[in-house]
């Protein structure tokens, strides 16, 4: 099997880091069994420990040809990965991983099925090879649709692994100094324009693209802090259930074909019943309802009249529209006719929350709160 992409390492100051990176990347080469190396490129911001830059320089191994960029300015994190994104254009795609990753031994299988399925699919701007389990937009637990496919479709760039074609990057680097107007979330609307997936993550609303994300990840982050850690209780945030063993194939399926598509807030796209631009998913309850465009809301807010209501049982929650199970929990209204008070919020906060974390108590949260805040005041 061909794997047409050049792997290339972020690394900056973080020797263990990288170490341990190169050695889960060799067990990975190694399950390939590959006659040829694989390219790979450490690309080392200025600044590089000299530690890092002497163990890059002296790392050798048959499964890789190895080449190190030593930057002559400093870069940062966010331009170094469109740096490292801008390379596809001189190799058909590139496989980017920051030095704070382990990766699993079936990343280049994954990486290069994909690759082969996807990589003419204009309807695809990248492909992670990063699962997300917590949906950053809210902290809730980000539950996909299991529709028989290795991957779903998020509208979200992501930094923890990533693999991107030539044609891709072509389309973003088109697209990156546009100045547009789409619904970002408060949360990435409050990054830094700076923020490389704020750049991406508004060229895929803007343009209706969407990454390739793995239902098992295939890499795992482990928080250390830098740029964008900057607490030590993201340790284990960042964690994602990684693929052990060795998977050689995988099934895909077409976007058009999916029950697991989701945007940018981590809601479903596709709810049964509907057409895409007849309904808008809000069960998180975190929009902008002003932004909105549809007619019609599916929603756990309050509203003056709904059309329909359904329980929050099943799990991912749009599958209690699916099976059609009736209740109060969620409701299918006009946008225009929802309407809920502090109280009301409130309400439906506690039930969400209680649908998430059906086991965690109020006052299980605050005991962690607590002892989260007598843990800083130790250190």
């Amino acid at each position: 099997m061909a794997y047409p992409f050049t792997i290339i390492i972020l690394g900056y100051r973080r020797l263990y880091s990288l170490q341990r990176l190169l050695i889960s990347l060799l067990d990975a080469a190694i399950a390939t069994e590959k006659r040829e190396p694989f390219q790979l490129i450490i690309s080392l911001d200025y600044g590089a420990a000299d530690e890092v830059i002497h163990f890059s320089k002296n790392f050798f191994t048959q499964h890789f040809h190895i080449k190190v960029i030593l930057h002559e300015k400093p870069l940062g994190p966010d331009k170094h990965n469109l740096w490292a994104m801008e390379q596809s254009e001189n190799i058909e795609a590139v496989l980017v991983l920051e030095d704070d990753l382990m990766v699993s031994p079936s990343i280049f299988h994954y990486a290069v099925n994909a690759y082969n399925f996807y990589r003419n699919d204009e309807h695809i701007a990248g492909i992670s090879l990063y699962n997300y389990e917590r949906n950053e937009v809210c902290d809730y637990p980000f539950l996909k649709n299991q529709d028989g496919s290795a991957g779903y479709f998020y509208q979200k760039a992501c930094s923890r692994g990533l693999l991107i074609t030539k044609q891709q990057w072509h389309n973003f680097k088109a697209f990156k100094k546009s100045k547009v107007n789409v619904d970002l979330p408060i949360r990435y609307e409050n990054w830094s324009d700076e923020i490389w997936e704020k750049q991406f993550n508004t060229f895929l609303i803007h343009e209706c693209k969407y990454w390739v994300y793995p239902h098992v990840s295939l890499t795992t982050n482990f928080g250390e802090m830098g740029v964008h850690v900057n607490k030590k209780t993201y340790r284990h945030a960042f964690q994602s259930v990684m693929q052990q063993g060795v998977q050689e194939s995988y099934h895909f399926i077409l976007l058009e074909r999916s029950k697991a598509v989701y945007d940018a807030y981590g809601e479903a796209v596709r709810i049964s019943g509907f057409e895409q631009d007849e309904i808008t998913c809000d069960i998180l309850g975190i929009r902008n309802l002003s932004k909105i465009k549809t007619k019609y809301i599916l929603t756990s807010r309050h509203c003056m009249k709904s059309i329909e209501g359904y329980a929050l049982d099943l799990m991912p929650p749009e599958l209690n529209v699916t099976h059609h199970l009736r209740g109060n929990d969620l409701m299918i209204s006009e946008v225009q006719l929802v309407d809920e008070n502090y109280f009301q919020k409130q309400k439906r906060l506690l039930k969400l929350h209680y649908y998430f974390y059906p086991d965690r108590g109020i006052i299980h949260l605050l005991r962690l709160k607590i002892l989260e805040i007598i843990n800083r005041l130790l250190d």
